[in-house]
């Protein structure tokens, strides 16, 4: 789908034991959770300026002005480090998709097709946002190790999450604050606790 509607990535770089590699290019997702299962240490860098600054001077040679869509800026710096690379350039575009994962993949998708079929920058920029407004996504955990070792959520939530089976809901938004509200609502709605969903949203 990417080769066909013509798009380009500028891939993360993933750091392991025993090297480091660019997503999707050396490395798929099936092979980071197994090293993570096996006990490797895996962690991703979003690119550097430097890189975003190659990226957009390439992705220019090719079309006369390029609209960057970046994970959500509250789980990653790309956006941040993608803005100050557009600064070096007059007909740049970095969105900040406010999502992750698939949810990325139907907005790039929509930004796609939008300009597939001649829409002018600013049709493609609405229809982003557009795109935006109507894209939740939304991860059941099945396992909170990973999570807790990267620091992504608080260490009360992640010893409950340890005693009891719980496989909380991590939903992408703006705010970090709103991370434990997946717990809590997970928990009321999905398990039917409340007295822990009181417990959980005071932590």
């Amino acid at each position: 789908v990417i080769e066909d509607l013509g798009i380009s990535r500028n891939s993360y770089e993933i750091f392991t034991d025993y090297g480091s590699f660019y997503d999707g290019v050396d490395v798929e997702p099936e092979g980071l959770i197994y090293s993570m299962e096996q006990g490797h240490e895996v962690v991703a860098h979003s690119p550097s300026v430097e890189r975003y600054v190659d990226f957009f001077a390439a992705q220019l040679k090719r079309a006369h002005t390029c609209i960057h869509i970046t994970m959500a800026s509250s789980v990653s710096r790309g956006y941040e480090r993608a803005s100050t690379a557009a600064a070096s350039f007059d007909n740049v575009h970095v969105i900040d998709s406010e999502t992750l994962s698939s949810g990325i993949g139907m907005i790039v998708k929509r930004a796609a097709k939008c300009a597939s079929e001649g829409g002018s920058i600013e049709r493609v920029l609405s229809e982003i946002e557009s795109a935006k407004k109507s894209v939740r996504t939304s991860f059941v955990v099945d396992n909170i190790k990973y999570l807790d070792d990267a620091g992504r959520i608080s260490r009360p939530v992640g010893q409950m999450a340890k005693v009891f089976p719980l496989h909380p809901i991590v939903i992408a938004t703006k705010q970090h604050t709103k991370r434990h509200l997946c717990y809590a609502y997970y928990i009321a709605n999905r398990q039917r606790f409340p007295s822990f969903r009181r417990h959980l949203g005071k932590l």
